[in-house]
């Protein structure tokens, strides 16, 4: 039994309705020769093609992004850092990130690369999350926690044996609070530095009432309320100046999941959702 969306498929069409958004305005191959730095698995670049006629999609984990290249999209393993290096300078018109600057230690030096690299007339955009998001993250943690149990102990049929996962839930957590460790706690914290995107952050595994109760932070800020600070507006526009561009547009996501919590009119809901990530497209 599911009690929440599946996770891939919303991601999915998360991704979808992002690139969709974002160049609404935007027909045929309207670029040339495009850049997508923080690739991820390489999903969300499909769509991202649509809008160009040549599409280098690159991600630092060589264990998410397996994709081949193919058609008008080629990927490759790079670091955001390490672009400049590897692409010539004025080569792309357009340069692609979503979810990216917040996962790298020097956000201004990484634009400052990324500069290089746009022609003349070109532009880049960076969707970033938002303070809302981050409050969103917090607080809706705990509740995706109970959701997970749940969902764990109505995968079985029958009544001995979600008999049996419930005693297995509690044997586990009566260990954590023993001993500040358990199975599944390092299950998830092995998986997360195995493919997680901080790579030049140390992840130290955190108490297990800690992990309990609160997530680790999002990008490479050291505290959930740092990371709050950080994913203002008016820093991520800063940020971009110093490195040397100029903002042309600044707008709220305007994504509506698909589902809604009920009872809450979608129009009100639209406009909640819009404000968990601000897009920038700067020259």
């Amino acid at each position: 039994m599911h009690l929440k969306p599946d996770w891939e498929m919303w991601l999915h069409n998360y991704k979808k309705q992002e690139i969709e958004h974002v160049f609404e305005s935007c027909c045929g191959k309207f670029f040339q020769n495009s850049l997508e730095l923080g690739a991820g698995g390489g999903y969300q670049s499909n769509f991202l093609a649509e809008f160009t006629e040549r599409l280098v999609s690159t991600d630092i984990n060589e264990k998410i992004l397996t994709k081949k290249s193919a058609g008008n999209i080629e990927y490759r393993i790079c670091r955001a850092e390490e672009a400049p290096d590897i692409f010539p300078q004025k080569s792309f018109d357009m340069i692609f990130s979503s979810n990216l600057l917040e996962h790298v230690n020097d956000p201004v030096q990484v634009l400052e690369g990324i500069y290089k690299l746009l022609k003349d007339d070109g532009i880049i955009i960076n969707i970033m999350p938002s303070p809302f998001w981050k409050l969103c993250h917090v607080a809706l943690y705990v509740p995706a926690n109970c959701i997970a149990a749940a969902e764990f102990v109505l995968r079985k049929k029958g009544s001995l044996n979600r008999l049996r996962e419930t005693r297995y839930l509690l044997k586990e957590f009566l260990r954590g609070l023993a001993t500040g460790t358990n199975d599944m706690m390092n299950v998830a914290y092995e998986h997360e530095i195995s493919s997680g995107n901080n790579r030049d952050k140390s992840v130290e595994k955190p108490s297990f009432v800690k992990g309990l109760f609160f997530p680790r932070p999002h990008g490479i800020s050291e505290s959930n309320i740092a990371e709050f600070m950080a994913f203002g507006k008016k820093r991520w526009q800063d940020i971009l100046k110093r490195a040397g561009f100029t903002c042309i547009d600044v707008k709220k996501g305007r994504l509506l999941p698909d589902t809604v919590w009920d009872g809450v009119p979608q129009a009100i809901w639209r406009k909640l959702w819009g404000l968990h990530q601000s897009i920038f497209t700067c020259q």
